[in-house]
C-alpha cells in the first residue's frame, strides 16, 4: 500500500489530476458564492421595489390593509419559487398619529425612502413615502433576502453538482489520453538495444518536444563518443603493432644468431623500439586523459612560466624570444607538455644540427624550426591523430600534435601551422586574453 502511495505521489498524472480536481472544485464554490451574493443584492433591490409599490398602491378610501406582492410572477428573471415573507406596515397621519397598522409596530421613520433598522432583534428594511396627508411605512425582515438568495443557490447546486460529475471525469480521461504519446515514448526508451543510438522519432506533444530533441542530442554525442574510442583503440593497436613487431623479430634474430656483434645489435633495436612503445603507450594515455576531460578548470596564466615549467621538468632549453605577453586562460602543466611535444617535433624532424625558437607575444606562443618544413599540401592535415607524412622515415606516431591541439582546445584557444621564416615549421597557439571565462 506504502509502494502504492509513493508511486502515485510521483505519478503526472495525477498530480495533474489533482489539481484539475481542485481547481475546478474551487472555481465551483468561487461560483456558487459569486451567484448568491450577486442574487442576495438582486433580491434586496426586488424587496425595496415592492416595498415602493405596496406603498403606491394604498389608498385610504378603499383599502384597510396593504399586501406585498412577492409572488412568483414577479420574480420570474430569476427563476425562482419565492415564499411570501412576514412583512408590516403602518399608516401615520399628519401630526405623527397611528392610524392603522399591521404586523409588528412599525416606527415612524426620520426620512422617506429606504431605511434599515433594529426591530425585535431582527433587521428590519423599512420603505416610507407620504400618501396625501399620511405617511405610509412598510416593511420586511432581512433575513428574507438571505432566505430567497439560499433558495437560489440551492437550486442552482444540483445543476452544477452534475456538471461537475460529468466534467471532472472528463477531465481526468483527456489528462490521461493526452499522457499516452509520453507513454508510448517512455516504451520507446526502454525497448530500445543498448548499442541501438539511432534518434527517437516517437511522435510527442510540442511540449515533450524538448525532451525528446535533448535525448536525441544525448544520443548523437554518445555515438560520436564510441566512435572516437572506436577508431582510437583500432588506430593505437595498429601503430602498437609496428613497435610490438620490431621487439620480437629483434629478440628472434638475438636468440638464434651466434655472433655477438648481431646479438648487441638486435638488443639495441629491441631496446630502441621497447622505448617507442613505451612512449606511444604514455601518448595514448595522455591523450585518453585529454579526451575525457571536456569541462577543465582554467586559471590565468603566464606563458612564460608554462615555458620555465617545461624545462624545470627536463625539456631541452631552446631560445626564447620574449614581446609583450598577456595572461591567458589556460592550465600551465598541459602548455608545458604541449611545449614539449613541440619541441621534440621540431628536433626530430628538423635538421640534425638545427635550431628551435619559442617566441612569446601577447596570447601567442610560437614554436618554430629551420628545418626542411613541410609541404603546404600535407601541413593541412597536421594535428589529425596517427597523421605521419608520405614518406617519413623517422619513428613516431602521429599523436605528438593531436595532444597539442586537444590542450589548446581545452583551453578555448586554436592552432595555426605555418613556414617558418628560417623555411622551416611554426607552430603557433592562440590563446584566449584572460578578460572572462
Amino acid at each position: 500500500m506504502i509502494r502504492w502511495l509513493t508511486g502515485w505521489r510521483h505519478s503526472l498524472l495525477l498530480r495533474v489530476c489533482l489539481r484539475l480536481a481542485v481547481g475546478i472544485v474551487v472555481a465551483g464554490a468561487v461560483v456558487m458564492v459569486t451567484v448568491t451574493v450577486q442574487v442576495r443584492h438582486e433580491v434586496r433591490d426586488l424587496l425595496k421595489g415592492e416595498l415602493r409599490r405596496a406603498t403606491q398602491l394604498y389608498d385610504i378610501q378603499h383599502a384597510d390593509a396593504i399586501e406585498l406582492h412577492l409572488d412568483r410572477d414577479s420574480h420570474k428573471r430569476e427563476h425562482k419559487k419565492i415564499k411570501r415573507p412576514d412583512s408590516g406596515y403602518a399608516v401615520y397621519g399628519a401630526d405623527g398619529g397611528l392610524l392603522d397598522s399591521q404586523g409588528p409596530s412599525l416606527p415612524l421613520p426620520p426620512l422617506l425612502g429606504s431605511h434599515t433598522i433594529r426591530l425585535d432583534d431582527h433587521d428590519w428594511m423599512l420603505y416610507g413615502e407620504r400618501v396625501g396627508t399620511r405617511l405610509v411605512v412598510v416593511g420586511v425582515p432581512h433575513a428574507v433576502e438571505t432566505e430567497l438568495a439560499l433558495e437560489v443557490a440551492d437550486d442552482i447546486l444540483v445543476p452544477l453538482l452534475l456538471a461537475f460529475g460529468l466534467l471532472i471525469p472528463w477531465t481526468l480521461w483527456g489528462v490521461w489520453r493526452g499522457l499516452q504519446p509520453l507513454n508510448a515514448f517512455a516504451r520507446e526508451v526502454q525497448s530500445r538495444p543498448a548499442d541501438d543510438l539511432s534518434p527517437f522519432a516517437t511522435a510527442v506533444p510540442r511540449e515533450a518536444l524538448p525532451l525528446r530533441e535533448a535525448l536525441n542530442r544525448h544520443q548523437h554525442a554518445l555515438a560520436a563518443r564510441i566512435e572516437r574510442e572506436r577508431r582510437f583503440v583500432a588506430d593505437a593497436a595498429h601503430e602498437l603493432r609496428t613497435p610490438l613487431a620490431g621487439i620480437q623479430a629483434s629478440l628472434d634474430l638475438a636468440a638464434s644468431t651466434s655472433r655477438d656483434e648481431a646479438r648487441v645489435r638486435a638488443l639495441a633495436n629491441a631496446r630502441s623500439a621497447t622505448a617507442n612503445a613505451g612512449r606511444l603507450v604514455a601518448q595514448l594515455l595522455e591523450l585518453a586523459r585529454l579526451d575525457h576531460d571536456t569541462h577543465p578548470s582554467l586559471e590565468i596564466i603566464d606563458l612564460a612560466a608554462c615555458v620555465d615549467e617545461y624545462e624545470r621538468h627536463g625539456g631541452e632549453r631552446v631560445e626564447r624570444r620574449v614581446g609583450t605577453p598577456l595572461p591567458v586562460w589556460g592550465r600551465c602543466d598541459w602548455l608545458a607538455l604541449a611545449v614539449r611535444n613541440l619541441v621534440d617535433n621540431a628536433r626530430r624532424y628538423g635538421r640534425p644540427d638545427g635550431k628551435v625558437w619559442i617566441d612569446i607575444d601577447g596570447t601567442r606562443l610560437t614554436v618554430s624550426d629551420d628545418g626542411p618544413g613541410v609541404d603546404p599540401a600535407v601541413m593541412v592535415r597536421l594535428g589529425e591523430r596517427f597523421f605521419r607524412p608520405p614518406g617519413q622515415s623517422m619513428p613516431g606516431a602521429g599523436i605528438g600534435l593531436s595532444i597539442v591541439s586537444r590542450i589548446v582546445e581545452l583551453c578555448g584557444g586554436r592552432v595555426s601551422f605555418a613556414r617558418s621564416a628560417d623555411g622551416g615549421l611554426a607552430v603557433t597557439l592562440h590563446l584566449r586574453e584572460a578578460g572572462g571565462k
